[in-house]
């Protein structure tokens, strides 16, 4: 499970109240069916991997992932049998005896998730470990630690604020903002069926259109915004004729067409600006009603500013949030 949302919305004093770290004014935190309020973090069984990684640069790799081994007292053969097994399912044997300043930031951030695994903790806890990697290193490391996750089943809670990453590692998704919960749900939900604005906006949503609900039957709903009727395929959600939405959709779900399209599901405006972004095109466009929307085209352009368009909103792509 992930929690994702903008920095400041809780995700790590949650986290940290989990391992122990801090202790929450209100609410019950169990582990099964044991309540955990009073429990000290060193008796919570839990793994946590800090995002600075918090190694000890005067211990060697196998010294830093056998800590918390030696502090519980397990014997010598067990502890280098348990390290080596560490080591071996983050890829880093033979490199026991190096210190963490000889290593890169991919192999010091896999020696402090070769240390909270060593533990074989009933949670395993990560306050954004990847967020110290460079772009090309964060994408391969999402992938390994997927692929940790589904050999060691460890119930894994994971903190973000990277969609990407979210989407990548999550079973579950918990999207917060302002210490509050706006939505709980698999990656496929949250991305595609946002409970409320913030969530589509936070989800990668570029464009927001008001309108009314015009009708709703039971496969397809018509909405009427931006001066047209859009139709659009109908959602989880209850809407009721009257009632006030919006109808979002992302920039590369649109259609840029000539400006002479009539009809339902097709808006007109001005082409104000564009940005050639090598593989696709980002096109500004004003509307008849003053209102911008962004279109994201493959390709390199195909119209010029000042050039009328036509958006075609796909009934598919496009999804309506309760206002």
């Amino acid at each position: 499970m992930t929690f994702l949302g903008p920095s400041g919305c809780g995700k790590t004093t949650t986290l940290r109240c989990i391992a122990g770290l801090e202790l929450p004014t209100a609410g019950r935190i169990f582990f099964d069916d044991r309540l955990m309020n009073e429990v000290p973090p060193h008796k919570r069984d839990v793994g946590f991997v800090f995002q600075n990684w918090a190694l000890f640069p005067h211990l060697t790799v196998a010294k830093n992932v056998a800590f918390g081994l030696e502090l519980r007292k397990v014997k010598k053969a067990e502890i280098k049998r348990r390290v080596r097994e560490a080591l071996r399912l983050v890829r880093l044997e033979g490199f026991e005896k190096r210190f963490p300043a000889q290593l890169s930031g991919g192999q010091q951030q896999r020696v402090a998730l070769a240390r909270a695994i060593v533990l074989n903790p009933q949670v395993l806890l990560l306050d954004e470990p990847l967020s110290n990697l460079d772009a090309k290193l964060r994408k391969e490391m999402r992938a390994e630690l997927r692929l940790l996750h589904e050999d060691l089943r460890i119930t894994t809670v994971y903190v973000t604020h990277d969609q990407q990453e979210a989407l990548t590692l999550s079973d579950e998704i918990v999207l917060m903002r302002a210490g509050k919960i706006q939505q709980v749900g698999t990656p496929v939900q949250v991305y595609n069926r946002p409970a409320n604005h913030f969530v589509a906006e936070f989800m990668g949503f570029d464009n927001f259109f008001p309108g009314t609900v015009k009708a709703a039957d039971s496969g397809e709903m018509l909405v009427e915004a931006e001066g047209v009727e859009l139709s659009l395929r109908r959602g989880d959600q209850e809407f009721k004729v009257g009632e006030e939405v919006e109808v979002a959709i992302r920039a590369h779900h649109i259609k840029l067409g000539a400006g002479d399209h009539p009809g339902r599901n097709f808006l007109k405006g001005r082409v104000e600006a564009l940005l050639y972004q090598g593989d696709q095109t980002l096109y500004f466009v004003e509307l008849d009603s003053g209102r911008k929307a962004s279109v994201v085209c493959e390709g390199p352009p195909v119209k010029q500013r000042g050039e009328m368009v036509s958006l075609y909103i796909s009934p598919e792509k496009a999804t309506l949030i309760k206002l």
